[in-house]
């Protein structure tokens, strides 16, 4: 059930506030759906005022959010997914100077040392010259420091983005304007900003020398920042090639300050003297492989895309669209982990704002079918990805809804094809195991689904695979295996009829009878239980076996 923080006591909130940098009172834990109460007016700092929020996981597995509400920026922490948060603070108060624009939200980062840093951008005259704000916790997030500008300079300077690198320094990467207005002093005029970038030892309390990493680059669209395996912070920005195409660039920044070269993602050709205001995301898995997800308007192409490289930037495939350019799919969002990929976007029909999400479980190769996730009418903040422990989640701020932490999938569906049970076969070889054949549309296959859950729970060590054998959507099977418990256990859905061939590739006896279980030993002895079954029999056959002895 959503909890609602009534009129009454959020403006008791906003009035016990501290100044500006220091702790503020503590607001009561609030459930992560809390919303604005029905008819009141959003005019205070809490969480359910936000109009942008970030989520950063620590290495405890507690979720830690930094948003911006009515110019105040605040930080708390959960340990319970969202269902309660610490007490508030806020760390700066800066009303209107905030810098709120579509992609300025605050950034937040725990180093490993437990230390917080937070980052954002304020506004310091009235030409909306910015400058970067840097604000620390070495207290666990009970007091920060006050809010200071990160560079002395005077030019503007916005959109910050953080990552430690190899040797667990803090690198933050901004947009600078000092070149252009050198150059503009010098009387020539260059677009956009320069990509600049400074680095903390301890823990942002102080930074080294300032450096440009790149010229000409869109001053208002933030950048995406992914380590690799070396330690080298890989950064995905839009850049201006040729005076006027802001196509986006990758380039590498290592742990010593060395700059790679930049490499051009995609031939988007978005020739444009204007602010798309739509900056990308990138991510990197244990094999290396970079991805990298944008928006364009380009002559190439137009919508959201995403492509892959596997030689550190280099080179990329060719992109591949996201959702519907004809509902405005953009803000992607990537995870990666292992060769899982994850990816999230917005969508707007002209009525709601929806947010869709698909997962590859080869690096990006090929990916499951798109599944809306969630949907509001009203105000919505960009989607972003988070993972605790093994479950991916969806970080959400909607007007309507409130903060909305919701789980993507424990563990992503395959597609299966008639290869897929030979290297089910090999991967499980010496192991006990455990093959469940079931249809959406075969009703003892779904009653028998939450029994096998059960099973599951009181034998965490059992090996256990499920196919869905009918060819209907895979959001419906999804669905199903949610309701019963069973996303986080390894599961297939067929991406080809389900013919005599494909029947045959997994049991050369089965005519196509659902459901169907298969107890395979750890000799390779096949047992097969036609139709629904007791777990009763399933537990003997684990007992007897030993299927429960990895």
């Amino acid at each position: 059930m959503l909890r609602t923080l009534s009129a009454l006591a959020c403006l008791a909130l906003a009035a016990g506030a501290g100044s500006a940098g220091g702790a503020a009172a503590g607001m009561p834990g609030h459930a992560h759906g809390s919303a604005p109460a029905s008819g009141t007016r959003c005019a205070f700092a809490a969480l359910a005022c936000a109009t942008a929020v970030t989520p950063h996981v620590d290495s405890r597995g507690r979720l830690w959010l930094a948003w911006v509400a009515n110019g105040i920026v605040s930080v708390a922490r959960s340990s319970d997914l969202g269902r309660t948060f610490s007490a508030t603070v806020m760390i700066g108060k800066h009303g209107a100077l905030l810098d709120a624009g579509a992609d300025a939200k605050p950034q937040l980062l725990i180093d490993g040392k437990g230390r917080v840093i937070v980052a954002y951008g304020v506004f310091k005259d009235q030409k909306y010259n910015a400058q970067v704000m840097i604000a620390t916790s070495e207290d666990d997030g009970a007091t920060f420091s006050t809010p200071r500008s990160l560079s002395a300079h005077d030019a503007s300077q916005r959109f910050p983005a953080l990552a430690l690198d190899g040797r667990g320094g803090l690198l933050v990467v901004w947009l600078d304007k000092r070149t252009a207005a050198e150059n503009r002093s010098q009387g020539m005029k260059q677009a956009g900003a320069a990509l600049a970038f400074a680095r903390s030892l301890d823990g942002g309390r102080s930074f080294g020398v300032e450096r440009i990493a790149q010229d000409r680059t869109c001053e208002c669209c933030r950048v995406a920042l992914a380590v690799d395996a070396t330690g080298k912070v890989q950064v995905l920005f839009r850049a201006i090639f040729d005076d006027r195409e802001r196509d986006h660039a990758v380039l590498a920044i290592g742990a010593n300050g060395e700059v790679g070269q930049t490499h051009r993602v995609a031939e988007d050709h978005w020739a444009i003297d204007a602010c798309p205001h739509h900056g990308p995301s990138n991510a990197i898995g244990a094999d290396g492989v970079l991805h990298a997800a944008w928006f364009t308007l380009g002559a190439t192409r137009q919508g959201a895309f995403h492509a892959r490289s596997t030689d550190g930037g280099r080179s990329f495939t060719p992109p591949a669209p996201i959702g519907r350019a004809e509902r405005q799919a953009g803000r992607p969002y990537l995870l990666a982990d292992g060769k899982s990929a994850w990816l999230a976007w917005k969508e707007f029909d002209g009525t709601r704002s929806s947010v869709w999400v698909r997962g590859s479980t080869d690096s990006g190769r090929t990916w499951s079918p798109d599944r809306k996730l969630a949907e509001t009418v009203g105000y919505a903040d960009h989607p972003v990805l988070v993972q605790i422990g093994r479950q991916v989640h969806l970080s959400w701020m909607t007007r309507e809804e409130g903060y909305r932490l919701l789980p993507v999938a424990a563990r992503l569906p395959g597609m299966f094809t008639r290869r897929s049970y030979a290297a089910i076969s090999a991967r499980y070889a010496g192991k006990p195991l455990v093959v469940h054949l079931w249809g959406i549309t075969c009703g003892p296959c779904v009653e028998e689904l939450p029994r096998l859950a059960a099973l599951k729970r009181m034998h965490p060590e059992m090996n256990l695979v499920l196919i869905q054998v009918e060819p209907l959507p895979v959001e419906a099977g999804e669905r199903m295996l949610g309701d019963a418990g069973l996303l986080d256990v390894e599961h297939w859905h067929v991406s080809e009829e389900p013919d005599e061939r494909l029947r045959h590739s997994i049991d050369p006896t089965w005519a196509g009878d659902m459901p169907r279980t298969l107890l395979i030993s750890g000799g390779g002895t096949v047992s097969r239980i036609q139709g629904a079954t007791s777990m009763e029999r399933i537990e003997s056959w684990l007992s007897s076996a030993g299927a429960a002895r990895r």
